[in-house]
Protein backbone atom coordinates (compact mmCIF):
# COMPACT_ATOMS: atom_id res chain seq x y z
CA UNK A 1 0.00 0.00 0.00
CA UNK A 2 1.14 3.68 -0.91
CA UNK A 3 2.15 5.78 2.40
CA UNK A 4 -0.27 8.85 1.50
CA UNK A 5 -3.81 9.06 -0.01
CA UNK A 6 -5.13 12.40 -1.39
CA UNK A 7 -8.53 13.10 -2.12
CA UNK A 8 -9.17 16.64 -3.39
CA UNK A 9 -13.32 17.39 -3.66
CA UNK A 10 -14.94 20.32 -5.68
CA UNK A 11 -18.65 20.51 -4.09
CA UNK A 12 -21.53 23.22 -4.50
CA UNK A 13 -23.17 24.28 -1.82
CA UNK A 14 -26.25 26.86 -2.37
CA UNK A 15 -27.05 29.66 -0.39
CA UNK A 16 -26.03 28.85 3.32
CA UNK A 17 -24.13 30.08 6.48
CA UNK A 18 -22.43 26.40 6.96
CA UNK A 19 -19.36 27.90 9.10
CA UNK A 20 -20.21 31.23 11.11
CA UNK A 21 -17.16 33.58 12.27
CA UNK A 22 -17.93 35.49 15.41
CA UNK A 23 -19.98 38.06 14.18
CA UNK A 24 -22.56 35.49 12.83
CA UNK A 25 -21.48 35.29 9.16
CA UNK A 26 -20.09 33.21 6.91
CA UNK A 27 -16.52 32.52 7.22
CA UNK A 28 -14.44 34.16 4.76
CA UNK A 29 -10.50 34.69 3.19
CA UNK A 30 -8.67 36.65 0.60
CA UNK A 31 -6.87 34.25 -1.80
CA UNK A 32 -5.31 35.82 -4.96
CA UNK A 33 -6.52 39.45 -3.75
CA UNK A 34 -10.22 38.41 -3.85
CA UNK A 35 -12.61 37.21 -1.18
CA UNK A 36 -14.09 33.79 -0.97
CA UNK A 37 -16.22 31.57 1.52
CA UNK A 38 -14.21 29.11 3.97
CA UNK A 39 -14.97 26.45 5.22
CA UNK A 40 -13.21 25.40 8.04
CA UNK A 41 -11.17 22.16 8.71
CA UNK A 42 -12.42 22.00 12.42
CA UNK A 43 -16.35 22.28 11.22
CA UNK A 44 -15.02 19.51 8.22
CA UNK A 45 -13.72 17.13 10.23
CA UNK A 46 -16.26 17.47 13.07
CA UNK A 47 -19.23 17.07 10.47
CA UNK A 48 -17.50 14.26 8.62
CA UNK A 49 -16.78 12.13 12.15
CA UNK A 50 -20.76 13.00 13.46
CA UNK A 51 -22.10 11.92 10.34
CA UNK A 52 -24.02 9.04 10.12
CA UNK A 53 -22.04 7.11 7.27
CA UNK A 54 -18.63 7.23 9.08
CA UNK A 55 -20.20 6.65 12.89
CA UNK A 56 -22.36 3.42 11.40
CA UNK A 57 -19.21 2.08 9.41
CA UNK A 58 -16.87 2.65 12.50
CA UNK A 59 -19.56 1.62 15.32
CA UNK A 60 -17.23 0.49 18.21
CA UNK A 61 -14.05 2.35 16.93
CA UNK A 62 -15.24 5.41 17.91
CA UNK A 63 -13.61 7.99 20.55
CA UNK A 64 -15.65 10.29 22.92
CA UNK A 65 -14.64 13.95 22.64
CA UNK A 66 -15.64 15.23 26.20
CA UNK A 67 -15.11 16.51 29.44
CA UNK A 68 -17.75 13.94 31.48
CA UNK A 69 -15.98 10.93 31.56
CA UNK A 70 -16.08 11.25 35.33
CA UNK A 71 -19.80 11.80 34.87
CA UNK A 72 -20.14 8.19 33.30
CA UNK A 73 -17.96 6.78 35.66
CA UNK A 74 -20.20 8.37 38.52
CA UNK A 75 -23.58 7.12 36.87
CA UNK A 76 -21.44 3.39 36.57
CA UNK A 77 -20.43 3.47 40.15
CA UNK A 78 -24.16 4.94 41.75
CA UNK A 79 -25.73 1.86 39.04
CA UNK A 80 -23.23 -0.60 40.89
CA UNK A 81 -24.85 0.70 44.46
CA UNK A 82 -21.71 2.91 45.90
CA UNK A 83 -21.88 5.17 48.38
CA UNK A 84 -22.41 8.92 47.13
CA UNK A 85 -19.63 10.56 48.56
CA UNK A 86 -16.90 7.60 47.26
CA UNK A 87 -18.27 7.25 44.33
CA UNK A 88 -18.01 11.14 43.47
CA UNK A 89 -14.34 10.90 44.89
CA UNK A 90 -13.15 7.58 42.58
CA UNK A 91 -15.04 9.75 39.82
CA UNK A 92 -12.93 12.72 40.47
CA UNK A 93 -9.62 10.20 40.67
CA UNK A 94 -9.89 8.64 37.47
CA UNK A 95 -11.27 11.76 35.18
CA UNK A 96 -7.92 13.37 36.61
CA UNK A 97 -6.35 11.00 34.85
CA UNK A 98 -7.63 12.51 31.26
CA UNK A 99 -7.35 16.32 32.25
CA UNK A 100 -7.55 18.53 35.09
CA UNK A 101 -10.52 18.28 37.11
CA UNK A 102 -13.00 21.37 38.33
CA UNK A 103 -12.99 22.54 42.32
CA UNK A 104 -14.97 19.64 44.46
CA UNK A 105 -17.53 23.20 44.91
CA UNK A 106 -18.42 23.00 41.16
CA UNK A 107 -21.90 22.67 40.49
CA UNK A 108 -19.90 19.94 38.02
CA UNK A 109 -17.45 18.34 40.50
CA UNK A 110 -16.13 15.11 38.27
CA UNK A 111 -15.82 17.56 34.88
CA UNK A 112 -12.92 18.22 33.35
CA UNK A 113 -11.27 21.73 32.38
CA UNK A 114 -10.47 20.35 29.18
CA UNK A 115 -12.34 18.32 26.41
CA UNK A 116 -10.46 14.94 26.33
CA UNK A 117 -10.61 12.44 23.56
CA UNK A 118 -11.50 8.93 24.81
CA UNK A 119 -10.96 5.76 22.97
CA UNK A 120 -12.75 2.74 23.86
CA UNK A 121 -10.18 0.98 25.64
CA UNK A 122 -9.63 3.82 27.87
CA UNK A 123 -13.28 4.02 28.58
CA UNK A 124 -13.55 0.31 29.30
CA UNK A 125 -10.62 0.54 31.11
CA UNK A 126 -12.15 3.15 33.65
CA UNK A 127 -15.12 1.70 34.65
CA UNK A 128 -13.20 -1.58 35.34
CA UNK A 129 -11.40 0.09 37.92
CA UNK A 130 -13.58 2.13 39.11
CA UNK A 131 -15.56 -1.13 39.90
CA UNK A 132 -11.78 -2.31 41.89
CA UNK A 133 -11.22 0.66 43.83
CA UNK A 134 -15.10 0.64 44.94
CA UNK A 135 -14.40 -2.88 45.69
CA UNK A 136 -12.00 -2.00 48.43
CA UNK A 137 -8.47 -2.60 46.21
CA UNK A 138 -5.97 0.60 46.47
CA UNK A 139 -5.29 1.86 43.29
CA UNK A 140 -3.71 4.89 41.98
CA UNK A 141 -5.55 5.85 39.12
CA UNK A 142 -2.90 7.74 37.39
CA UNK A 143 -0.71 4.66 37.71
CA UNK A 144 -3.10 2.06 36.33
CA UNK A 145 -2.48 2.70 32.70
CA UNK A 146 -5.50 4.18 31.41
CA UNK A 147 -3.96 6.25 28.92
CA UNK A 148 -3.12 4.58 25.59
CA UNK A 149 -0.49 5.08 22.74
CA UNK A 150 -2.43 2.84 20.29
CA UNK A 151 -6.08 1.31 20.50
CA UNK A 152 -8.85 0.98 17.80
CA UNK A 153 -10.43 4.35 18.04
CA UNK A 154 -10.64 5.35 14.36
CA UNK A 155 -11.72 9.08 14.72
CA UNK A 156 -8.74 9.69 16.81
CA UNK A 157 -6.39 7.68 15.15
CA UNK A 158 -6.90 10.06 11.59
CA UNK A 159 -7.42 12.93 13.78
CA UNK A 160 -5.21 13.00 16.62
CA UNK A 161 -5.65 14.19 20.35
CA UNK A 162 -3.93 16.59 22.45
CA UNK A 163 -3.38 15.94 26.49
CA UNK A 164 -1.57 18.73 27.61
CA UNK A 165 -0.89 17.25 31.25
CA UNK A 166 0.47 13.85 29.92
CA UNK A 167 1.91 14.89 26.51
CA UNK A 168 3.57 11.09 25.67
CA UNK A 169 -0.08 10.27 25.22
CA UNK A 170 -0.61 12.81 22.59
CA UNK A 171 -1.46 11.47 19.26
CA UNK A 172 -0.41 12.56 16.03
CA UNK A 173 -2.96 12.97 13.46
CA UNK A 174 -3.17 10.99 10.11
CA UNK A 175 -5.35 12.85 8.31
CA UNK A 176 -4.32 16.66 7.56
CA UNK A 177 -7.65 18.66 6.58
CA UNK A 178 -7.78 21.86 4.77
CA UNK A 179 -9.94 24.70 5.20
CA UNK A 180 -12.20 24.37 2.24
CA UNK A 181 -12.59 27.91 0.06
CA UNK A 182 -14.73 28.57 -3.41
CA UNK A 183 -12.84 28.41 -6.06
CA UNK A 184 -13.72 31.77 -7.14
CA UNK A 185 -15.46 35.64 -5.99
CA UNK A 186 -18.26 35.83 -3.79
CA UNK A 187 -20.20 38.33 -2.27
CA UNK A 188 -21.92 37.70 1.09
CA UNK A 189 -25.34 38.72 0.90
CA UNK A 190 -27.83 39.29 3.37
CA UNK A 191 -31.22 38.32 4.80
CA UNK A 192 -33.72 40.40 6.24
CA UNK A 193 -36.54 38.46 7.70
CA UNK A 194 -39.57 38.87 10.30
CA UNK A 195 -41.35 36.92 12.86
CA UNK A 196 -45.33 36.88 12.99
CA UNK A 197 -46.80 36.69 16.29
CA UNK A 198 -49.62 34.41 16.01
CA UNK A 199 -51.92 35.30 18.77
CA UNK A 200 -51.53 39.75 17.73
CA UNK A 201 -54.56 40.86 16.64
CA UNK A 202 -54.67 43.80 13.48
CA UNK A 203 -56.82 45.68 15.59
CA UNK A 204 -52.86 46.25 18.13
CA UNK A 205 -50.65 46.85 15.40
CA UNK A 206 -49.51 46.04 11.69
CA UNK A 207 -45.98 44.95 13.00
CA UNK A 208 -43.91 42.06 13.27
CA UNK A 209 -42.81 39.74 16.63
CA UNK A 210 -39.11 39.65 15.88
CA UNK A 211 -36.97 41.37 12.40
CA UNK A 212 -33.49 39.64 12.17
CA UNK A 213 -30.94 40.06 9.44
CA UNK A 214 -28.49 36.53 8.24
CA UNK A 215 -25.73 36.26 6.04
CA UNK A 216 -25.36 33.82 3.41
CA UNK A 217 -22.92 32.73 0.37
CA UNK A 218 -22.66 30.15 -2.42
CA UNK A 219 -20.53 28.70 -4.20
CA UNK A 220 -18.39 25.64 -5.46
CA UNK A 221 -15.90 24.53 -2.68
CA UNK A 222 -12.15 22.64 -3.02
CA UNK A 223 -11.66 20.26 -0.63
CA UNK A 224 -8.47 18.78 0.12
CA UNK A 225 -7.00 16.72 2.37
CA UNK A 226 -4.18 14.03 3.12
CA UNK A 227 -3.97 10.67 5.24
CA UNK A 228 -0.63 9.02 6.13
CA UNK A 229 -1.92 5.52 6.07
CA UNK A 230 1.57 4.14 7.87
CA UNK A 231 1.04 6.50 10.61
CA UNK A 232 -3.23 5.57 10.73
CA UNK A 233 -1.93 1.92 10.94
CA UNK A 234 0.30 2.28 14.08
CA UNK A 235 -2.55 4.90 15.31
CA UNK A 236 -4.16 2.01 15.57
CA UNK A 237 -1.98 -0.88 16.23
CA UNK A 238 -1.31 -2.71 13.25
CA UNK A 239 -4.38 -3.32 12.51
CA UNK A 240 -4.78 -3.18 8.46
CA UNK A 241 -8.35 -3.48 7.93
CA UNK A 242 -9.93 -1.06 10.69
CA UNK A 243 -7.42 1.58 8.65
CA UNK A 244 -9.37 0.31 5.46
CA UNK A 245 -12.70 0.86 6.67
CA UNK A 246 -11.55 4.21 7.84
CA UNK A 247 -10.04 5.47 4.93
CA UNK A 248 -13.38 4.18 3.06
CA UNK A 249 -15.35 5.87 5.42
CA UNK A 250 -13.65 8.91 5.36
CA UNK A 251 -13.40 9.32 1.81
CA UNK A 252 -17.59 8.55 2.04
CA UNK A 253 -18.42 11.22 4.50
CA UNK A 254 -16.02 13.85 2.89
CA UNK A 255 -18.28 13.31 0.03
CA UNK A 256 -21.34 13.69 1.68
CA UNK A 257 -21.49 15.30 4.79
CA UNK A 258 -21.31 18.94 5.00
CA UNK A 259 -21.20 21.14 8.53
CA UNK A 260 -24.91 21.70 10.24
CA UNK A 261 -24.49 25.76 10.30
CA UNK A 262 -28.04 27.35 9.76
CA UNK A 263 -29.23 23.75 8.02
CA UNK A 264 -32.51 23.97 9.20
CA UNK A 265 -32.78 28.04 7.83
CA UNK A 266 -31.06 26.66 3.89
CA UNK A 267 -30.76 22.72 3.77
CA UNK A 268 -27.82 22.89 1.61
CA UNK A 269 -26.92 19.37 1.95
CA UNK A 270 -24.46 19.33 -1.06
CA UNK A 271 -22.60 16.09 -2.59
CA UNK A 272 -19.19 16.45 -4.18
CA UNK A 273 -19.47 16.98 -8.34
CA UNK A 274 -16.54 15.81 -8.42
CA UNK A 275 -13.34 13.75 -6.69
CA UNK A 276 -9.99 12.97 -7.35
CA UNK A 277 -8.49 10.45 -5.18
CA UNK A 278 -5.05 10.02 -5.71
CA UNK A 279 -2.27 7.17 -4.09
CA UNK A 280 1.48 7.42 -3.00
CA UNK A 281 4.58 8.28 -1.63
CA UNK A 282 5.59 11.21 -2.62
CA UNK A 283 5.63 14.47 -0.54
CA UNK A 284 1.14 15.17 -1.04
CA UNK A 285 0.51 18.25 -2.44
CA UNK A 286 -2.39 20.84 -2.42
CA UNK A 287 -4.14 22.00 -5.70
CA UNK A 288 -5.63 25.02 -4.00
CA UNK A 289 -3.16 26.49 -6.47
CA UNK A 290 -5.06 26.36 -9.29
CA UNK A 291 -7.48 28.66 -7.66
CA UNK A 292 -4.93 31.41 -6.59
CA UNK A 293 -7.07 33.13 -9.78
CA UNK A 294 -10.83 32.93 -9.34
CA UNK A 295 -11.99 31.20 -11.72
CA UNK A 296 -14.79 32.92 -14.06
CA UNK A 297 -17.97 32.10 -16.18
CA UNK A 298 -21.28 30.35 -16.89
CA UNK A 299 -20.19 27.16 -15.40
CA UNK A 300 -18.06 27.82 -12.34
CA UNK A 301 -18.03 24.11 -11.73
CA UNK A 302 -16.70 23.12 -15.27
CA UNK A 303 -14.21 26.05 -15.00
CA UNK A 304 -13.39 24.39 -11.59
CA UNK A 305 -12.75 21.15 -13.02
CA UNK A 306 -10.43 22.40 -15.57
CA UNK A 307 -8.61 24.65 -13.32
CA UNK A 308 -7.83 21.71 -11.14
CA UNK A 309 -6.59 19.63 -13.65
CA UNK A 310 -4.44 22.38 -15.72
CA UNK A 311 -2.70 22.81 -12.39
CA UNK A 312 -2.39 19.33 -11.31
CA UNK A 313 -0.70 18.42 -14.84
CA UNK A 314 1.70 21.27 -14.67
CA UNK A 315 2.67 20.42 -11.18
CA UNK A 316 3.23 16.50 -12.52
CA UNK A 317 5.64 17.79 -15.60
CA UNK A 318 7.42 20.10 -12.96
CA UNK A 319 8.09 17.52 -10.28
CA UNK A 320 7.04 14.02 -11.81
CA UNK A 321 3.73 12.77 -10.47
CA UNK A 322 2.43 12.96 -6.93
CA UNK A 323 0.85 9.41 -7.39
CA UNK A 324 1.39 6.17 -8.96
CA UNK A 325 -2.25 5.84 -8.47
CA UNK A 326 -5.46 7.93 -9.02
CA UNK A 327 -9.33 7.39 -9.24
CA UNK A 328 -11.36 9.83 -9.93
CA UNK A 329 -15.35 10.57 -10.24
CA UNK A 330 -17.43 13.21 -12.02
CA UNK A 331 -20.62 14.15 -11.94
CA UNK A 332 -22.45 13.04 -15.47
CA UNK A 333 -18.94 11.81 -17.08
CA UNK A 334 -17.91 8.95 -15.45
CA UNK A 335 -16.93 7.18 -12.30
CA UNK A 336 -18.57 6.69 -8.62
CA UNK A 337 -18.49 7.17 -5.12
CA UNK A 338 -18.30 3.38 -4.93
CA UNK A 339 -15.17 3.89 -6.72
CA UNK A 340 -13.58 6.35 -4.77
CA UNK A 341 -14.50 4.57 -1.59
CA UNK A 342 -12.84 0.91 -2.61
CA UNK A 343 -9.86 3.00 -4.22
CA UNK A 344 -9.04 4.64 -0.57
CA UNK A 345 -9.49 1.49 1.11
CA UNK A 346 -6.80 0.03 -1.30
CA UNK A 347 -8.47 -2.85 -2.42
CA UNK A 348 -6.61 -4.57 -5.18
CA UNK A 349 -9.57 -4.94 -7.29
CA UNK A 350 -10.19 -1.18 -9.27
CA UNK A 351 -13.08 -0.81 -11.09
CA UNK A 352 -12.59 -0.13 -14.63
CA UNK A 353 -13.75 3.36 -14.42
CA UNK A 354 -10.44 4.43 -13.27
CA UNK A 355 -8.62 3.57 -16.52
CA UNK A 356 -11.32 4.98 -19.12
CA UNK A 357 -14.70 6.29 -16.65
CA UNK A 358 -18.18 5.39 -17.72
CA UNK A 359 -17.37 3.71 -20.77
CA UNK A 360 -16.06 -0.04 -21.79
CA UNK A 361 -12.75 -0.65 -22.76
CA UNK A 362 -11.54 -1.68 -25.74
CA UNK A 363 -8.48 -3.08 -27.24
CA UNK A 364 -6.54 -1.80 -29.92
CA UNK A 365 -3.33 -1.89 -32.03
CA UNK A 366 -0.83 0.24 -32.25
CA UNK A 367 2.81 0.22 -34.00
CA UNK A 368 5.34 1.70 -32.60
CA UNK A 369 9.25 0.84 -34.55
CA UNK A 370 7.29 -1.38 -36.68
CA UNK A 371 6.93 -3.29 -34.09
CA UNK A 372 2.97 -4.08 -33.07
CA UNK A 373 1.94 -3.42 -29.65
CA UNK A 374 -1.28 -3.78 -28.01
CA UNK A 375 -3.20 -1.86 -25.43
CA UNK A 376 -6.51 -1.04 -23.41
CA UNK A 377 -7.60 2.27 -24.90
CA UNK A 378 -10.90 4.20 -24.68
CA UNK A 379 -13.84 2.98 -26.57
CA UNK A 380 -15.17 4.10 -29.83
CA UNK A 381 -16.82 7.40 -29.91
CA UNK A 382 -21.10 5.79 -29.46
CA UNK A 383 -22.67 6.11 -32.59
CA UNK A 384 -22.09 7.74 -35.87
CA UNK A 385 -20.37 6.46 -38.93
CA UNK A 386 -16.28 5.18 -38.76
CA UNK A 387 -13.83 7.08 -40.69
CA UNK A 388 -11.11 5.60 -41.76
CA UNK A 389 -7.38 6.86 -39.93
CA UNK A 390 -3.80 6.38 -41.07
CA UNK A 391 -1.58 4.51 -38.79
CA UNK A 392 1.83 3.22 -39.45
CA UNK A 393 2.72 -0.27 -40.42
CA UNK A 394 1.67 -2.28 -43.33
CA UNK A 395 -0.53 -4.96 -40.93
CA UNK A 396 -2.80 -1.95 -40.14
CA UNK A 397 -3.09 -1.18 -43.85
CA UNK A 398 -5.92 -1.68 -46.25
CA UNK A 399 -5.84 -2.05 -49.87
CA UNK A 400 -5.46 1.84 -50.28
CA UNK A 401 -3.23 2.42 -47.61
CA UNK A 402 -6.00 3.69 -45.30
CA UNK A 403 -6.78 2.06 -41.86
CA UNK A 404 -10.39 0.24 -42.70
CA UNK A 405 -12.69 -0.34 -39.57
CA UNK A 406 -14.11 -3.30 -41.15
CA UNK A 407 -11.23 -5.54 -41.34
CA UNK A 408 -10.12 -5.62 -37.53
CA UNK A 409 -7.71 -7.28 -36.49
CA UNK A 410 -8.45 -9.58 -33.73
CA UNK A 411 -6.97 -8.26 -30.77
CA UNK A 412 -8.95 -5.30 -31.83
CA UNK A 413 -12.27 -6.52 -30.92
CA UNK A 414 -14.25 -5.06 -28.55
CA UNK A 415 -14.29 -6.80 -25.32
CA UNK A 416 -17.58 -8.14 -24.56
CA UNK A 417 -19.40 -6.74 -21.55
CA UNK A 418 -18.82 -9.88 -19.08
CA UNK A 419 -15.60 -9.67 -19.85
CA UNK A 420 -14.06 -8.89 -17.43
CA UNK A 421 -16.79 -9.75 -14.42
CA UNK A 422 -18.91 -7.17 -13.63
CA UNK A 423 -16.85 -4.43 -15.42
CA UNK A 424 -13.47 -5.18 -12.97
CA UNK A 425 -9.70 -5.47 -13.81
CA UNK A 426 -7.15 -6.81 -11.78
CA UNK A 427 -5.45 -3.92 -9.87
CA UNK A 428 -2.08 -2.90 -10.83
CA UNK A 429 0.65 0.24 -11.76
CA UNK A 430 -0.75 -0.59 -15.39
CA UNK A 431 -3.38 1.63 -14.37
CA UNK A 432 -1.60 4.54 -14.55
CA UNK A 433 0.21 3.83 -17.52
CA UNK A 434 3.06 1.33 -16.35
CA UNK A 435 3.23 -1.76 -18.01
CA UNK A 436 1.14 -3.96 -16.16
CA UNK A 437 0.46 -8.20 -16.37
CA UNK A 438 -0.87 -9.43 -19.57
CA UNK A 439 -4.42 -9.67 -20.53
CA UNK A 440 -5.91 -12.39 -22.51
CA UNK A 441 -9.01 -11.71 -24.87
CA UNK A 442 -11.67 -14.75 -23.70
CA UNK A 443 -11.99 -15.24 -27.37
CA UNK A 444 -8.27 -16.40 -27.21
CA UNK A 445 -4.83 -14.89 -27.24
CA UNK A 446 -3.68 -11.62 -28.29
CA UNK A 447 -2.05 -12.03 -31.77
CA UNK A 448 0.95 -12.99 -30.26
CA UNK A 449 1.51 -9.78 -28.47
CA UNK A 450 1.46 -8.72 -24.97
CA UNK A 451 -1.38 -6.34 -23.48
CA UNK A 452 -1.03 -3.82 -21.00
CA UNK A 453 -3.27 -1.20 -19.61
CA UNK A 454 -2.88 2.16 -19.76
CA UNK A 455 -4.46 5.38 -18.31
CA UNK A 456 -6.44 7.29 -20.59
CA UNK A 457 -8.55 10.42 -20.01
CA UNK A 458 -12.57 10.37 -21.26
CA UNK A 459 -12.34 10.50 -25.02
CA UNK A 460 -15.55 12.06 -26.95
Amino acid sequence: MSRFLQLHLLTFFPPANLNRDDTGRPKTAVVGGTTRLRLSSQALKRAWRTSPVFSTALAGHMGERTQRLGEVVLAHLRAHGTAEARAVEIAREIGAVFGKIKDAKDPAPTRTEQLAFIAPEERAASLALAERMAAGEKLDAKEAGLLRTADTAADIALFGRMLADTPEFNREAAAQVAHAITTHRVTIEDDYYTAVDDLKKPAEDAGAGFLGEAAFGSGVFYIYLCVDTVLLRANLGGDAALAATALGALAEAAATAAPSGKQNSFAAHGRAHFILAERGDAQPRTLAGGFARAVTGDDLMAASIAALDGFRAALDTAYGPAGTASCRMELGTGGSLADIVAFARGLRDAPLSHLCPGRPARLVRRHRRGRAAHRLGPPRPLGGARTGRRLPGSAARGRRGTFRPDRRLRARAVLPRPWPPAGRLPYHPGALGEAGPALRHPRGGTGGAKVRVEHHPLSP
